[in-house]
């Protein structure tokens, strides 16, 4: 299994690539919305986790919508340190599988990627 990890925050996506290895977990990155859409792209991985929050003039929500454009089927996970009932309302009509609220529980992560094998 492969997940692409997106978050402009590299500890992060260190802390989740650390975790996920543990659990033979391949994780490709990126750092911002262009460079998440081309690694997508490249790398076709099973689980997207996309935090909502980034720079580059193209935010998560954006992307999951332009990824769910292109692959209906995608699995996302979207992730944000804003708890409000609009983002998690927004990224579930988007089509996001699951929202996470930072900083998450790397364990629950986990469970929900691989609930979604």
């Amino acid at each position: 299994m492969k997940v692409l990890v997106v978050d402009d925050i590299q500890i992060a996506r260190s802390n989740i690539k650390r975790m996920l290895a543990k659990y033979d977990i391949d994780v490709v990155e990126a750092c911002d919305g262009i460079t998440a859409l081309k690694v997508y792209k490249e790398e076709h991985p099973n689980v997207i986790c996309l935090d909502i929050d980034l720079p580059g003039g193209m935010d998560g929500m954006e992307i999951l919508k332009q990824i769910k454009n292109d692959d209906p089927n995608a699995s996302v996970i979207m992730l944000s340190a804003m708890s409000s009932q609009y983002n998690f309302v927004e990224s579930l009509n988007a089509g996001a599988s699951y929202f996470l609220v930072k900083p998450i529980d790397l364990y629950e992560l986990v469970n929900v990627i691989q609930s979604i094998k």
